[in-house]
């Protein structure tokens, strides 16, 4: 990771600090009833006009080409930044709930997205392939990317507003499930696009099949095996509360 990929890091520490203010000032102005989301889209949105604007241009592309997220390598951004994503729904999620939920939750991430990936392509494939020549698969590329909802907005406000908690674990699970359903869609896909451009022979079917096996069985069992450790240790420093403060402050 080069250092001005580090520069990138500078855009979401910032945004955490604005956030965490935004929360306590929305707490003052409660009587507004504005979601904390859609507070901070909104101060995001006016923050970026308003630099836009009034800022000299060349100082304005040279903060978009330091510290906005564009300087980072996809590869390091979805490295980094998705697996906290992925942790702190997971963590709070209902286990009880979800594993109850599982077959609908499961049902309505598939069927959904790949309903979702088709009716998009079928609008899209016409426009994309007249005017800019793509080709078939790079239409369906581009598809899985975009149609990846990522409900968190959605999530916040139903949280905010006392939601029935079964909804939220429906939402909830199946954007936890729909990430990596988009992931691995787009790889096959990017496999597939490669053998449309000349650019490999053949699709690799059985290195296919086995990151569906590791995908589908093999994270879901390290996953599990992972959260059972962890779950111990945490069982056993809150038995014995001088070993949590050693954990907590070794010095």
């Amino acid at each position: 990771m080069s250092s001005s990929e580090f520069d990138a890091f500078v855009f979401p520490v910032l945004a955490l600090m604005v956030g965490l203010i935004l929360d306590e000032v929305n707490k003052r102005i409660s009587f507004l009833g504005i979601p904390d989301s859609v507070l901070q889209f909104l101060i995001a949105m006016c923050a970026s006009i308003t630099m836009s604007k009034f800022l000299p241009a060349d100082v304005a592309v040279d903060l978009a080409d330091r510290y906005s997220w564009t300087s980072m390598d996809p590869q390091t951004l979805m490295m980094v930044m998705l697996p906290p994503l992925l942790f702190e729904p997971s963590f709070k999620i209902n286990s009880h709930m979800f594993f109850a939920k599982l077959r609908l939750i499961v049902c309505l991430t598939v069927v959904v997205y790949f309903i979702t990936l088709f009716v998009a392509t079928a609008f899209m494939l016409p426009m994309l392939v007249q005017t800019q020549r793509c080709k078939f698969s790079s239409v369906f590329l581009f598809v899985a990317i975009i149609v990846a909802t990522d409900p968190v907005a959605v999530v916040a406000i139903l949280e905010q507003y006392g939601a029935p908690h079964r909804l939220r674990i429906l939402i909830e699970g199946e954007s936890l499930l729909n990430d990596g359903l988009a992931l691995t869609t787009y790889r096959v896909l990017v496999d597939i696009l490669e053998v449309e451009m000349d650019i490999s022979d053949k699709i690799n079917i059985p290195q296919q099949f086995f990151s569906l096996f590791m995908n589908v069985v093999a994270s879901p069992l390290f996953g599990a095996i992972g959260a059972r450790i962890v779950a111990w240790i945490i069982s056993k420093l809150q038995e014995n509360k001088k070993r949590q403060v050693f954990f907590m402050n070794p010095q």
